[in-house]
């Protein structure tokens, strides 16, 4: 049964993630593994796997009053993707040692940033080179 996250207060949520991203720091079932290695090459998993992910990006949305809230789900849970292929699949060296402390200090507030409602933050800078007059 899915737990619906949108009915939790905010401090649910981000435990929920931290519960999936434990589960996705340990060593993968292998039903798992295999969906995630013929998800880009077999249509059924393809269609198993977008199902399940847009299954959990509408949870995950569900209720908030952000306009964006579907898509900082979706960045949210592609990121858990992208890590898990990162760190099972690709085996990347950053990622195959991560420590308690940055588990707690880095990955963990990584995981809920696409989350917050950033609307009252300054702008970003505009990212096209200055021209000199």
């Amino acid at each position: 049964m899915l737990r619906r996250l949108a009915d939790s207060p905010t401090d649910d949520v981000a435990a929920h993630l931290f519960e999936v991203l434990d589960v996705r720091l340990d060593e993968l079932p292998p039903e798992t593994r295999a969906l995630v290695r013929s998800m880009l090459t077999a249509p059924e998993a393809t269609r198993a796997m977008k199902s399940f992910l847009d299954e959990r990006v509408v949870n995950l949305a569900r209720g908030s009053g952000d306009g964006d809230a579907e898509l900082r789900a979706a960045l949210t849970v592609s990121s858990i993707l992208g890590h898990t292929v990162a760190r099972h699949f690709l085996e990347l060296d950053a990622l195959a040692d991560i420590s308690e402390p940055q588990i707690e200090s880095v990955l963990r507030p990584w995981l809920t940033a696409a989350l917050v409602d950033d609307t009252a933050l300054p702008p970003a800078p505009d990212p096209r080179p200055r021209t000199q007059p």
